[in-house]
């Protein structure tokens, strides 16, 4: 009996790296155009009426995210094969969180009048879900709410996530899986814990 070939090894598959952003260096090297574009997508971030920033407020928080963005961009290392508009809105994202936890922080919470046309009870579950829901993004890691505020709270289709992000559709929808996953066990454990403290402890009947 002749011996069988041996099985030919599928050919590796290479994959070329991501080029390089223009925009970074011509941002560092003061572009005027490139810096205005920049502060554009800054100004619309921050005022965007999800992240309630008080008026008077967002001149000095889009000065500062425009300064870590300058910081982030200029660091030894930083990689050039990113795109600038996703690294601009991230920027902006995270900048503007930080000002709301510091805002929830130091700041009393405002009373909002009541609505007399809803039921009270549905009122207080509505205020709970809310709640629930808060306590679960502001829990998950940076990513994940970077892509739920773009896909949920901002609308955008992860065909335009992925362009901004430089990244493929795929990958985005694999992601949004994990963090989805991620939501609901942390929404269980908050269920289970609130569950626990509302049942009665041991012979306290």
């Amino acid at each position: 009996m002749s011996a069988r070939p041996a099985p030919s090894m599928p050919p590796r598959l290479v994959v070329a790296p991501p080029a390089e952003d223009p925009a970074f260096r011509r941002f560092l090297a003061g572009d005027a155009e490139t810096i205005r574009d920049a502060a554009r997508i800054v100004s619309a971030v921050v005022r965007f009426r999800a992240y309630f920033i008080p008026a008077g407020e967002r001149a000095d928080l889009e000065q500062d995210t425009m300064l870590h963005l300058w910081r982030a961009i200029g660091a030894p290392g930083f990689s050039f094969r990113n795109s600038f508009e996703g690294l601009v809105r991230s920027v902006a994202y995270r900048r503007c969180i930080d000002r709301r936890r510091t805002w929830r922080a130091t700041s009393p919470l405002d009373r909002e009048p009541l609505d007399g046309a809803e039921p009270a009870d549905r009122r207080l579950l509505r205020e709970e879900t809310e709640s629930l829901g808060r306590r679960v993004i502001d829990g998950m890691r940076g990513p994940c709410r970077d892509l739920f505020r773009l896909h949920a709270v901002e609308g955008l289709g992860y065909g335009e996530i992925a362009a901004i992000q430089g990244r493929s559709e795929t990958a985005l929808r694999t992601q949004m899986s994990a963090c989805l996953r991620e939501a609901r066990a942390a929404l269980a454990r908050l269920v289970e814990e609130a569950g626990r403290l509302e049942r009665p402890a041991e012979g306290s009947r």
